[in-house]
């Protein structure tokens, strides 16, 4: 979980090396790379990991940091500005940017495409969680309207192109 990474103060940190001196067998790779996992809707603890990793690029006179995100984006309600930003951002970095779409992601799409039948199961796997976070009500009794409703509300607070561009991940 996203989150985790505040709380647990890890942070971005460049090892240092000798030069023409590998600590493994692996590949070294020709920029810094960061792999962030669940961002789950995390708005601005992303931006505070964008920041440090900014702030590190600089203090390294490096500039072209690659990022990979692993998907599970949507979550809470900062999910529609989220996506926007990440939307946004990989256009603009050519290609330092890449964005994976996580299975709470793919359950989301799913449940948009087909409310009634992927319904129980989106919500069993926090999209109550998401509907709570977006004041979208969702009583006990959920029947096929209401799971329509819902996920055109879902729809709406997302945005048409973030959704749009959350489907075209890889």
């Amino acid at each position: 979980m996203f989150d985790a990474v505040e709380k647990t103060s890890v942070t971005p940190r460049r090892v240092q090396r000798q030069p023409g001196v590998c600590p493994s067998s692996g590949p070294v790779p020709a920029r810094p790379l960061y792999v962030v996992g669940a961002v789950r809707g995390q708005f601005r603890a992303f931006l505070r990991l964008l920041d440090r990793i900014e702030a590190e690029s600089a203090s390294a006179h490096r500039s072209n940091a690659a990022i990979v995100l692993l998907g599970d984006l949507v979550w809470g309600r900062e999910s529609g500005l989220l996506l926007a930003t990440l939307r946004q951002a990989e256009i603009a970095a050519d290609g330092q940017i890449a964005v994976l779409m996580g299975r709470r992601d793919r359950l989301l799409l799913d449940f948009l495409d087909n409310p009634p039948f992927v319904g129980a199961e989106w919500l069993q796997s926090g999209g109550r969680v998401l509907l709570d976070e977006f004041g979208i009500p969702l009583g006990a009794d959920v029947t096929a309207k209401a799971l329509r409703d819902a996920a055109e509300r879902v729809r709406a607070a997302l945005g048409i192109a973030e959704t749009k561009w959350l489907r075209r991940r890889p």
